[in-house]
């Protein structure tokens, strides 16, 4: 039986743009991707202009 973990990883800041929030969107899910996380879901705060990034990861069994 597979077994995952999660992780939840909020990008952006309040006041900044827009675009500069997607290009750290982008940079978060290449490095993660790197190290074998999968994006499985995301949100958007429209009245924050943040994301929430939501990842998951196989757990290897010993």
């Amino acid at each position: 039986m597979k077994r995952y973990e999660y992780k939840v990883v909020n990008a952006g800041n309040l006041f900044g743009p827009r675009v500069h929030n997607i290009e750290k969107c982008q940079d978060l899910c290449e490095r993660n991707g790197k190290i074998g996380w999968e994006l499985v879901s995301t949100k958007y705060h429209w009245l924050s202009t943040q994301y929430t990034l939501f990842f998951k990861r196989t757990i290897e069994e010993e």
